[in-house]
């Protein structure tokens, strides 16, 4: 049995699928499935404001979760590098704040992106993205935190941060004992 720490006052544990996540317990939330050729993905959205599918939020976290299909013909590393890049391609310099790669012992690669995004008419955002990918089990977990730009820093430590150090995947677990929500 897993056994998972405390989660900080004013969250709870969220199991979505195959992740893991902590939740702050007064946010609104939403998920989705969409079915695509190479992978079908998994979506689960909270936020702090009411949104819905054509009213997107400012502030919230996504966890987007890939398993890829045999018509995928390339790693899942190469498919969270192509599921990156339409956010950053383009991307001024000054508009790139943080990118790093890691694995691990357990065969998670990891990928850290953090960068502003500034559509025109639109109020800046900082999107924070922290993808895991495996291998074996041909998955890509995508965990999104994103809030304006001039509310980031009291967001991120706010609720960021509690979030994305209590994320978990479960990389071997049967599609038939995920946990339905």
């Amino acid at each position: 049995m897993e056994t998972r720490p405390p989660a900080p006052k004013g969250f709870s544990w969220k199991d979505f699928h195959t992740s893991a996540f902590v939740k702050p317990d007064s946010w609104h939330e939403r998920t989705a499935s969409q079915k695509q050729p190479q992978a079908a993905h998994d979506i689960c959205a909270v936020s702090p404001e009411r949104f819905s599918a054509s009213r997107w939020f400012e502030t919230g976290f996504t966890v987007q979760i890939a398993r890829l299909t045999s018509a995928w013909q390339r790693s899942a590393q190469e498919y969270a590098a192509g599921y990156l890049a339409p956010f950053v391609m383009g991307l001024p310099d000054k508009d790139m704040l943080r990118f790093t790669t890691g694995s691990s012992e357990a065969g998670i690669e990891t990928i850290i992106c953090r960068f502003r995004d500034a559509p025109k008419g639109m109020k800046p955002v900082i999107v924070h993205k922290f993808i895991m990918t495996h291998e074996s089990s041909r998955s890509m977990w995508a965990f999104t935190f994103e809030a304006p730009a001039k509310r980031w820093e009291r967001e991120w430590e706010r609720f960021g941060t509690p979030i994305l150090q209590q994320v978990c995947v479960f990389p071997t677990l049967e599609p038939s004992l995920r946990p339905q929500h």
